[in-house]
């Protein structure tokens, strides 16, 4: 049997610590090596197909090219982008042995299992997964593991949230309680941006500050077997209360809008994707020094014994990856050879160098954390200090994002309003949660 919940422990200190790395080999045996170039003499010519979000399309494509001048046997190599975004890529594509599925596929963490029942992800080269598993933090590197075999080929595990707000109007100490921030935002006349009605992302968030959670139990086949959430416990109870917390204040408003003076927004949850310019490449309204990041706040509920209790609230943290189509290539070696050569590329430590000065996305390969540019970061340093109070975004069953939806809406249309109304549609919630389709 294999366990989803991966020890947060684990993915804490070897994904996010900033700390010295030592020094870590920077080539393995086989055909592969630091660049991403290929020994091989296997040569393809035809067009790759490569999807992933669309703001992403001219970075991804770009490393493409980079890979083609590395590897000139595949100088004949053309390749066309789909706009998928990697947290829709497994329900987007109705059938991975199309002509026109993606031959190499960015996808999140938690997509790894529905992905891998689908036939949509070939095993990685040992070659290349030797080179990870010595280059790259174990966090990521676990990420790719799947039904005991490695899958896929992470390029950042920064895949969480934590707060932007306007520097020029709030303190460190304003940001530091929902209540203090409210309170803040209130007194400006101005609102807090955090998504927690429309995107279960933000939600099951707040909803396991207190400790609720879930564990999922796979079969050896990858299939899911059972699912026991805690959601309908006193800790469910809190994290209720706290959603509801935050959906009843004055100040709340379910947007990312950059906590910018025009906007009338102070403070925002978002994540490090937020920085990337925009598609006409102009610089994105959070890449501003009245910008400042730091972790979620705390939040202070009452609970069913009268006492208040206070927890930070919680983000998700995850890895996004990249993944080779098997269902459509299987049948062609030269054509799999090529994918995974280009997927390994896009990982390497000149790859997340580039994705790093594109976005700021945290690297995986753990010599880049030595980097005093990277380490410095601020939204780098957001993610390491924010992964204390993050749920690991690993398999996790499809439900998890739909769940949540019917308790938030009834506290929107305040059809749940009384502590009893928050309990009842909780338990519902988590009977939803823990049904094995």
């Amino acid at each position: 049997m294999r366990k989803s919940l991966v020890s947060l422990l684990s993915i804490v200190t070897t994904a996010f610590a900033l700390v010295s790395c030592g020094t870590v080999s920077s080539s393995s045996t086989g055909t592969s090596s630091s660049t991403g170039t290929s020994s091989s003499t296997s040569s393809w010519s035809g067009t790759l197909i490569i999807s992933g979000a669309g703001v992403d399309q001219d970075f991804w494509l770009g490393r493409a090219d980079a890979w083609k001048e590395a590897n000139p046997q595949y100088s004949n190599v053309t390749f066309s982008f789909s706009a998928i975004g990697d947290d829709v890529v497994d329900s987007t594509v109705a059938d991975w042995t199309s002509s026109t599925s993606p031959d190499v596929f960015g996808f999140a963490s938690d997509k790894i299992q529905p992905l891998y029942s689908a036939g949509a992800l070939a095993e990685v080269p040992d070659d290349y997964a030797s080179w990870m598993e010595e280059n790259m933090s174990a966090g990521a590197y676990s990420s790719a593991e799947f039904a005991g075999s490695v899958l896929a080929y992470p390029w950042t595990p920064s895949n969480g949230y934590y707060l932007y707000y306007d520097k020029t109007k709030l303190s460190a100490n304003d940001v530091s309680s929902w209540e203090s921030l409210e309170a803040a935002a209130e007194a400006a006349g101005e609102k807090i941006g955090y998504p927690v009605q429309s995107t279960p992302f933000y939600s099951v968030g707040v909803l396991s500050s207190f400790g609720a959670g879930w564990d999922v139990t796979y079969d050896d086949d990858g299939n899911i077997s059972n699912i026991e959430a805690t959601f309908d416990t006193e800790e469910g109870f809190l994290g209720g209360k706290a959603v509801q917390e935050i959906m009843t204040s004055s100040a709340w408003v379910d947007t990312q809008q950059a906590p910018t003076e025009d906007n009338g927004y102070i403070a925002t949850v978002n994540g490090p994707w937020a920085l990337s310019a925009n598609s006409d490449g102009t610089a994105s309204a959070y890449d501003s020094d009245d910008i400042g990041i730091a972790t979620l706040p705390t939040i202070t509920v009452t609970g069913s014994d009268g006492n208040e209790q206070s927890a930070n609230l919680k983000s998700f943290l995850g890895t996004k990856l990249l993944g080779v189509n098997r269902a459509k290539n299987s049948g062609d070696t030269a054509k799999l050879t090529a994918a995974h050569s280009l997927a390994y590329y896009m990982v390497n430590e000149d790859s997340e160098k580039a994705r790093f000065d594109y976005d700021q996305s945290a690297p995986a390969i753990t010599s880049l954390l030595d980097d005093s540019e990277i380490s410095s970061n601020k939204s780098v340093a957001a993610i390491s200090a924010q992964a204390d109070h993050s749920i690991v975004q690993a398999a996790l069953p499809a439900n998890i994002w739909t769940a949540p939806a019917t308790f938030t809406a009834a506290i929107a249309d305040g059809t749940v309003s009384t502590d009893q109304q928050i309990k009842d549609a909780l338990e519902t919630m988590n009977e939803t949660l823990e049904s094995v389709d």
